[in-house]
């Protein structure tokens, strides 16, 4: 390839910007990408207009050609990756191989790794999860709430 290709990630962003890091390196070919990390902080680099351009949900991993065109969404940038360089063919060299390789990864992603990040997500309170501070009036609106007594 004659032109590289910038790869947004976010170390801390789990799982799918490691899941496309470490498909580079098994396939030998992340010296070949330069590398742009997001912060991922609440108001960081992957919610300005900048990042939303290459992406518009704002998240990472994205790729991005020279001409400013952009692929995101992990299972794409693998598949693109593994058929578009030289060398062993990471998710199979036939068909059916390349077939089992999808469906392991799915099952993977939502048995497992989705799960966990599920639960991480909804075992804390999500304003503080997302950095934000429990507003005010919905505290009191709910305290309200449950001081009504039933109507007869």
């Amino acid at each position: 390839m004659s032109e590289r290709l910038k790869i947004h990630t976010a170390p801390s962003a789990f799982p799918n910007p490691q899941r496309v890091r470490l498909f580079m390196h098994e396939k030998g070919v992340a010296d070949q990408f330069d590398e742009q990390l997001l912060d991922m902080a609440p108001g960081g680099e992957q919610r300005s207009w900048q990042h939303y351009a290459r992406n518009p949900f704002g998240e990472a991993p994205t790729l991005e050609w020279a001409d400013g065109s952009t692929l995101s969404e992990t299972p794409a940038i693998v598949h693109y990756i593994d058929q578009s360089y030289d060398g062993r063919k990471v998710t199979g060299a036939d068909a059916l191989t390349q077939a089992r390789d999808m469906m392991w990864d799915q099952r993977c992603y939502l048995h497992v790794l989705l799960s966990g990040a599920s639960h991480e997500r909804t075992s804390q309170d999500p304003y503080r999860a997302f950095g934000f501070p429990q507003p005010a009036a919905r505290t009191s609106f709910h305290a309200r709430k449950r001081r009504r007594r039933p109507v007869r």
